[in-house]
Parts: structure tokens; sequence; C-alpha cells
């Protein structure tokens, strides 16, 4: 649905997704053994085109839930690879307390508890899931010692059943 190519963070030059996974090709061909990675792969979105589509109004009006609310935003092709699982849309809680200690005279902060597995890493393992669904992955993994392997857990395993 977003208008979006891969960049490589270090050489510049741009690839269409369905044609790179991971790394740019020259780049990451060129790391040697026991270095960092090298192309590593950012979205480029044409802002032009993200302008028309997401606009206040397109927003106000949306019915989608959760991160389909911002589907011209996301490097997916469609909605329908997002896990069933509820994501993105938090409350403000007021923080009174903090507020005054802090002598402002306005703070909310943004409860990310009431995510699918409490964090806010549930947004990028949702689109971590819809990406690798896209790509017809059944298998997806992560290095953590807690947050993030959590979540991914959380937003992929309604796919299983979904595949």
């Amino acid at each position: 649905m977003s208008s979006f190519l891969f960049q490589c963070i270090d050489c510049g030059k741009h690839h269409v997704p369905a044609e790179v996974e991971y790394l740019c090709p020259d780049c990451g061909a060129a790391r040697k053994p026991m270095q960092p990675l090298s192309g590593l792969l950012r979205c480029a979105f044409d802002m032009a085109a993200v302008g028309k589509a997401f606009t206040r109004d397109a927003l106000a009006s949306s019915k989608a839930r959760g991160f389909a609310r911002y589907a011209p935003l996301l490097p997916l092709r469609s909605m329908e690879m997002l896990p069933p699982l509820i994501e993105g849309i938090t409350p403000l809680r007021v923080a009174e307390g903090l507020r005054a200690e802090l002598r402002l005279s306005k703070l909310w902060l943004k409860d990310d508890t009431v995510m699918p597995t409490a964090s806010f890493k549930d947004r990028a393992s949702a689109l971590a899931v819809a990406a690798a669904r896209e790509r017809g992955r059944t298998t997806i993994a992560t290095a953590s010692t807690g947050n993030a392997a959590t979540a991914l857990a959380g937003q992929a395993a309604p796919s299983a059943w979904r595949a």
C-alpha cells in the first residue's frame, strides 16, 4: 500500500523491496568475517505520494484499527499480512505527580502496557511478522534476552494458524 524503496545506509543505492532482503547486495557481499554488518537497508518513502494518501482527514475518517490506520507509512504491500492482535493505539495517561515534580503545565505518558505483550516492541514485531508473511516465510527468530523475543513470539503465534 505504501510507496517505498529500500536504500542502503552505506552506499545510498536504492533497491526494489521484492529484489533484496536484509542487506544491499553490493555492500553486504563486501563484508569481511568478524566485521560489523555492511549494507543495512532502510525504507525510503515517496513522501509526495505519502502526503497525498496520508492526511489528517484520511486518518480521522479511517475505520482501520491498529497499524492498518497508518498503511501509507508502512513498508508493506498489504495490511492483510499484519497479525490479528491489535497493536499501536495505546492511551495517553495524565502524569500529575511527575508533571508537578518537573514543574510542567501538562504531561502525558504513552501507556504501552496495554499492548498484547505489554511491550512497545509489539509494533516492530507486528511489522516483522507481516513482512515475513509477505515473503512466504514460515519461521521467524530474534536474538533477545526478553521483551523483543516475547513481543515477536506473541505477534507470530496467531499467524501460525492463519498461514
